[in-house]
């Protein structure tokens, strides 16, 4: 039995061509890889890196400026000790009797608080104090008040003495007749000082004069101060 060949063998091998074309398409089709897998995209992980980059950059920056503030509060402003220094002590009356036994003496300190510091100082209520013999026999109030960076502040104070703890103390009678009564002043002022407003030191500032009151000629004399300042 005999085939018959096609009477147009153009069309034959178009239709070859066709099929090889067709089977081409469909391995191609079937080596193509796989879609990606549904998740992360690269685009929130980069932002997300980039807002913890932010995060920690800010961060450092906030304790690199905690770290240069200690250490200006270690050293260009550091907390340095205000001094109170007694400038006078003067006798502004004196009335004494000795039949009978009275006096009533009155005292006027001149004092000057320095705050040597690149802040201010702020000091609470404070005292002075008159005493004979380590007996206190006089005090004033000292209000509390704020001293500027670098300034200094005076106090004029008037102690008056309490006539019955003077007299009540045989010795001070005694040196009363013999015309020389040693007296002491004692002032304690404490406060603190705050540097960047978040570092805050405690002072305390003491001064202690000992002084002769000459009853003979109404005068103060061989006046010795002596200065102490703790932080």
């Amino acid at each position: 039995m005999h085939h018959q060949e096609d009477p147009n063998p153009k069309r034959s091998r178009f239709g070859f061509w066709v099929y090889l074309q067709e089977r081409s398409n469909m391995l191609l089709v079937g080596a193509q890889p796989p879609p990606p897998k549904r998740g992360k995209t690269p685009v929130r992980r980069s932002g997300r890196r980039l807002c913890c980059a932010a995060c920690l950059t800010i961060l450092a920056l906030l304790v690199l400026v905690v770290i240069v503030l200690l250490i200006l509060s270690r050293t260009l402003y550091k907390a340095k000790h205000p001094v109170t220094t007694v400038d006078s002590v003067s006798l502004r009356s004196l009335d004494l009797s000795i039949l009978p036994i009275s006096i009533n003496l009155t005292l006027d300190l001149d004092l000057s608080l320095h705050n040597p510091n690149r802040v201010g100082f702020k000091y609470h209520d404070s005292t002075a104090l008159l005493n004979f013999d380590d007996h206190l026999i006089g005090q004033v109030p000292i209000p509390a008040g704020e001293i500027g960076a670098r300034d200094t502040v005076g106090m004029n104070l008037t102690l008056t003495v309490f006539a019955n703890k003077l007299l009540g103390d045989s010795r001070a009678y005694a040196d009363v007749i013999a015309g020389s009564l040693p007296l002491n002043s004692y002032t304690r002022i404490s406060g603190k000082v705050t540097i960047f407003s978040f570092v805050k030191v405690k002072v305390v500032s003491t001064t202690s004069c000992n002084f002769v009151l000459f009853t003979s000629n109404r005068t103060i004399g061989n006046q010795q101060c002596e200065y102490k300042t703790k932080l």
